[in-house]
């Protein structure tokens, strides 16, 4: 049986693949987590791309394919190539490809939903009738604006049918052409091996002259087939349908269509009989065309004979003809494997004369066997024959005649011979290959036996040295699988014994398999386990039948006990407790007691000396005489903790080897060997580091210019200006500060380009398009998105919004005029594009005069985002590193735009909301040396434990307003209103861990051990002991519980949205664990934190709140719950929750005395 879509361990394409922390296969930097489409180039997956932290489509072509044709491969990197050409939000967008183990591969974007054609079928189901007319154009209207961007770039698509066109989730506006396998440039000579006179499509969507010629499909075979498939869209089913291919595609190349109903409006009617004309210039010219034509139907749907630039207004048919018989022979040699017979052409007239004369002279006798010799070497044995026969007559004597006919008639015979053996080859091949399609899915012996039986009857009939090659290949490879099934089956019975020698024979028979090698070399670990073990079961068999004999139960406890060490399976290991239970019973209790003096005196002795394996059987034999004997028990966690601790410490001697060793391959594997034993953030983090560094952004840095490589391959490029620390006036007239930055950092020279945007978000969401342009009709948090893409490939270095301060001092660059970089208005159009020189468009960045500094673009051209929040200048005269306040409603832009020129001075503040996208604001970054993240935000951390490095990091909050609550239909009880918090303080940047609490408190059974998971199971009185011991390495700090206000207004950073993600729970996962992706508590720290730098406050464990619980009363300053309760508050969500109760402003709560294993809790400092 096949695997099931999500089951990847019995999936044997990615059976060999690398596997990540979680056991997931990984190709390049995704981690495939389920298979969720099947196809004829190869299967696609559902994956987690690490380094950008998003779910990606991954398509594989299998590498089996590709031996059995080679130009698979390169149809498949030409469907990576020409889709990543294309930068449309109406087609399905290729983010990279690459080969691993010989196995290609493209990353491509995720689109969650269905397709068209699923959709279609899910609707003929429930309403036996096709797609309401407004669904079928929208969704027709949004692929054809991606088929139109694939014309412009030349690219014909040639497979355009529901099944290829994704619905995002019920989005029929945002659908996008997918599927690009088929597509061709335009013009190309050789498309993916295609000849001449071969289709390729679909049958029912294709138009006339791509069934008759794959080359011959232009832009309008694509408008036959979008055509078509509005058509089926509207139907149920496409416009030409026949009882088989055949039939359907004459249909199309002879046939009317049948038209649609009067109740379809004349638009769409007229719209889709204009597509499907039998001429292709009678069509609409290309998806150009289509959807001018389109758009105008949408705006009226009764409007027919549209008149456009391209378009006649009428649609000429030319009287049918029949399609040329070799169109279908062509199609069915291509794609039926249809057996066909020629008919072999008349011989030449060979008779004898009636009446043949009595002699013929010697000279005429020798002519004509000279003839019939030439015409035997021209291989033309019937007119040799022939002649012969007219020899025959006049000299049927002639000794050279019956040598001739003989040799002759042999030819005749083995031609015949040969062409019956081609006959049956050709017979043979298609099913022979047939199963080796169903051996190779299935893999059992039983398949590939018949595959050998297949070759058994090939082989006599192969002819020619190609054809002997192919036999014996197939046979090999036959020979070869047959074995390795066979040994998979015998390691399924856990003969591994048998399995070895099976995967041996397999290597033997057939050509090199990596995967094969690394199966053989799991299998000789096995088989010599299994070796060890069945000399244990001998040796268990012996002390087993030693202890029944014996009569003195002493004797025979000692004999079971040695049984129970060794016992292997379930079944002998549960036989011999028994036996040693029952003769531990016959002892009396007095000699129990000193046997389990004994035992615990000869473990502890063995703890001492270091032997752990003595150790813990003498313990476990304590617990045997005494069950649950508490001090037996405590003893048997010390032997447990001792061995995790002895192998955690030869695994750190195992990096750090690696690390002097220089060997990379060693140190990944070291830090795997150590993340097994136990779930350590700063290992996971440097493996991290370790597997991203292909792809880090390593900035080139000199004297006074940084430069940071984003895509090498298109020379895109991020460059800075570095700005030293000091002082300069902020603001202008009478409203300035004297600011001083005491911190070096780096301004970006440009705007963000489209470019540089699409190398990491692989989109472009801006109204004026072009990669040299700035990206705009960005949000402020897709600006921060941008940031945390790049600061996770960033290396030594952190990327940011800048302050006010910052980029209001770059503007200036030293300058004192009103205008920055221009003493007067006028001259500032030498420095920025505006409304009197830009044309009401932005322009590429760089092409005017920089500041002084060497910045462009500062002034003019399109706004640009800070990361401050909108508030009114501090009325101190003097500022240090200001950076506004913690919350508001409206971010900093600045700089002026295109069409605001006004505004385009270094002191003119503007805002912006920064959920809503505008097409005249942008942003350019700086940067900063080091990793420790947003270099606004105020940092520290508490030392817990010097030699173990452990440590509890903190980010400063400072005072602010925000609204609390959420919506109803979310948190009945959390009704939307203001709260102001007066004073600042400290909050953990992580959920309490495990080893954090331990380090404090002592040694804590929770829900499943590791050091940084989440310390759960805690009751909130549990938590006063941890904060009273927390005391004692703060300082002057006073550690707490955050009140519920404190909780909320960090968790929100500043923000209003529902979720850390949005309006919406769909990308809270990028942000929260909650039960739609774990299923228990994480590693804390994992997935992408807020602005603030917070992890895990959304979802994870709940977190306990200071107060005492009790409904919202309205608008409040500093709330902290009222006196007494019977439950205090939890906030966030839990990884057993669903995504709705990661929303910021959800509530639940709990008695304080009440351990649970989804609650834990953070800290914060006052």
């Amino acid at each position: 049986m096949p695997p099931k879509p999500d089951d990847l361990k019995q999936d044997r394409l990615v059976a060999g693949f690398p596997r990540d922390n979680k056991g997931r296969p990984v190709i390049g930097d995704v981690s495939l987590l389920r298979r969720i489409g099947v196809g004829g180039m190869g299967s696609v997956y559902l994956g987690r791309q690490g380094s950008l932290r998003r779910e990606v489509a991954v398509k594989i072509l299998p590498f089996t394919l590709v031996e059995a044709d080679p130009g698979l491969a390169r149809r498949f990197a030409s469907e990576a190539r020409l889709a990543a050409k294309l930068e449309s939000d109406h087609v399905v967008r290729v983010y990279g490809a690459g080969i691993q183990h010989r196995t290609h591969f493209f990353v491509m974007q995720y689109v969650p939903g269905e397709s068209a054609g699923q959709y279609l079928k899910r609707t003929m189901e429930e309403d036996d009738a096709g797609i309401p007319e407004d669904a079928a154009l929208e969704i027709t209207i949004a692929a054809t604006k991606g088929l139109a961007a694939a014309h412009e770039k030349g690219i014909i698509h040639r497979d355009v049918k529901p099944d290829n066109i994704l619905i995002p989730e019920g989005d029929f506006e945002g659908a996008k052409l997918a599927d690009l396998g088929l597509a061709k440039p335009d013009g190309s000579v050789q498309t993916f091996g295609t000849l001449s006179n071969v289709a390729m499509g679909t049958p029912g969507f294709m138009a006339p002259e791509q069934a008759e010629s794959a080359k011959s499909a232009g832009p309008a075979a694509d408008v036959f087939a979008m055509g078509a498939t509005l058509y089926a869209l509207l139907m149920g089913g496409p416009p030409f349908r026949g009882s088989s291919l055949v039939a359907v595609i004459r249909a199309a190349m002879e046939q009317d269509h049948p038209p649609l109903p009067d109740t379809v409006s004349g638009g769409i009617r007229w719209v889709v009989d204009r597509c499907l004309c039998k001429n292709p210039k009678d069509r609409f010219r290309d998806g150009s065309d289509l959807l001018a034509a389109l758009l105008r139907v949408q705006k009226n749907p009764n409007a027919t004979m549209v008149k456009q630039r391209s378009v006649v207004e009428h649609v000429p048919q030319k009287p049918r003809s029949k399609a040329p018989l070799w169109v279908f022979a062509t199609f069915l040699a291509a794609g039926l494997l249809v057996a066909g017979v020629m008919v072999a052409k008349k011989r030449r007239d060979n008779a004898a004369p009636a009446e043949p004369p009595q002699d013929l002279a010697a000279d005429k006798l020798d002519e004509l066997f000279a003839q019939a010799g030439r015409l035997e070497t021209a291989g033309r044995h019937e007119d040799a024959l022939a002649t012969l026969t007219r020899v025959a007559a006049y000299a049927p004597e002639d000794r050279r005649l019956e040598e001739m006919r003989d040799r002759i008639e042999g030819k005749i015979a083995a031609a015949k011979a040969s062409s019956e053996k081609s006959a049956a080859y050709r017979a043979y091949l298609p099913a022979a290959d047939a199963t080796r399609l169903a051996a190779d899915a299935a893999d059992t012996v039983e398949l590939w036996d018949k595959m050998l039986d297949a070759c058994g009857k090939l082989e006599p009939s192969a002819q020619t040295d190609a054809e002997k090659q192919l036999v014996a290949q197939m046979k090999s490879e036959a020979t070869q699988r047959r074995h390795w099934a066979a040994a998979r089956v015998a390691e399924r019975g856990n003969d591994f014994v048998a399995a070895l020698e099976l995967a041996r024979k397999a290597v033997a028979a057939g050509p090199k398999n990596e995967f094969l090698d690394a199966f053989l070399v799991a299998l000789e670990t096995k088989a010599k386990d299994s070796e060890g073990k069945l000399k244990k079961k001998k040796e268990f068999d012996a002390a087993v039948e030693a202890a029944e004999r014996e009569p003195d139960a002493m004797k025979a406890r000692a004999l079971w006990t040695t049984a129970v060490g060794l016992a292997e399976e379930p079944a002998d290991l549960s036989r011999a407790r028994e036996r040693l239970r029952q003769v531990t019973d016959r002892l009396q209790g007095a000699e129990r007691d000193t046997l389990f003096d004994a035992a615990m005196r000869e473990g502890t002795e063995a703890l001492t000396a270091g032997n752990l394996d003595v150790a813990g059987k003498r313990f476990q034999d304590a617990l045997e005489l005494k069950a649950n004997d508490a001090k037996a028990l405590e003893m048997q966690r010390t032997v447990a903790d001792r061995r995790v601790a002895k192998d955690w410490e030869a695994a750190m001697k195992e990096i750090e080897a690696a690390k002097k060793g220089g060997d990379a391959e060693a140190l990944k594997l070291a830090y795997r060997k150590a993340l097994a034993l136990r779930e350590d953030r700063d290992v996971a983090r440097a493996l991290s580091e370790l597997e991203s560094e292909d792809t880090a952004i390593k900035p080139k840095v000199s004297a006074d210019r940084i430069e940071a490589v984003l895509d090498a391959g298109r020379g895109v490029k991020l460059e800075f200006v570095k700005v030293k620390p000091g002082t300069f006036t902020l603001g202008a007239a009478s409203d300035t500060r004297k600011v001083t930055l005491t911190r070096e950092f780096a301004m970006q020279t440009t705007e963000v380009t489209q470019d540089q945007w699409s190398a990491l978000m692989s989109s472009n969401p801006s109204v004026f398009r072009g990669g040299t342009l700035p990206v705009e009709n960005v949000t402020w948090y897709d600006a921060m998105e941008f940031v945390e893409r790049l600061n996770v490939r960033l290396a030594g270095w952190s990327a940011a919004l800048p302050s006010v301060a910052q980029w209001e001092c770059a503007c200036r660059a030293g300058s004192k005029w009103d205008w920055g970089a221009a003493e007067t208005q006028d001259a500032l159009a030498e420095f920025a594009w505006l409304p009197k020189n830009s044309g009401e468009k932005t322009h590429p960045v760089g092409t005017l005069k920089p500041n002084a500094w060497g910045l462009f673009d500062m002034q003019g051209n399109v706004w640009e985002y800070c990361w401050d929040w909108m508030a009114p200048m501090p009325p101190a005269p003097e500022l240090t590193d200001p950076v506004g306040p913690a919350t508001a409603t409206l971010k900093h832009i600045r700089g002026g735009c295109y069409n605001d020129g006004n505004a385009a001075t270094p002191a003119t503040r503007s805002e912006a909301d920064p959920r809503k996208r505008v097409g005249s604001v942008g942003f350019r970054l700086i940067l900063v040396q080091g990793k420790e993240g947003n270099p606004h935000l105020k940092r520290m951390s508490v030392m817990l434990d010097e030699s173990k490095k452990l440590r509890m990091d903190f980010v400063y909050v400072r005072a602010g307003q925000f609204t609390a609550g959420a919506p109803g239909s979310l948190a009945p009880d959390a009704a939307v209103h203001s709260v102001r918090v007066t004073e600042d303080y400290w909050i953990a940047t992580t959920e309490t861990t495990q080893a954090q609490w331990e380090s404090v408190v002592g040694r804590k059974t929770f829900t499943r051990k590791g050091a940084d998971l989440p310390a759960d199971t805690l009751s909130w009185i549990d938590l006063q002991d941890f904060t009273r011991r927390l005391a004692s390495k703060t300082g002057k700090l006073r550690p707490a519980l955050p009140t519920e206000a404190e909780w909320e207004f960090a968790c929100r950073a500043g923000g209003s949205n529902v979720f850390q993600s949005g309006d919406s729970p769909d990308q809270v996962g990028e942000y929260a664990w909650h039960s739609g992706n774990a299923k228990e508590a994480q590693t804390v720290a994992k997935l992408r934190p807020n602005s603030w730098g917070l992890y895990d406050m959304a979802g994870n464990v709940r977190e306990w709140c200071a107060d005492w619980y009790a409904p919202y009363g309205g608008d409040s300053i500093d709330p902290r719950g009222p006196d007494k309760g019977t439950e205090r508050v939890l906030r966030g969500g839990a990884w057993d929750e669903p995504a709705a109760t990661t929303a910021s402003g959800v509530r639940a709560r709990l008695a304080p005395d009440k351990r649970v294993p989804n609650v834990g809790f953070r800290v914060v400092l006052r």
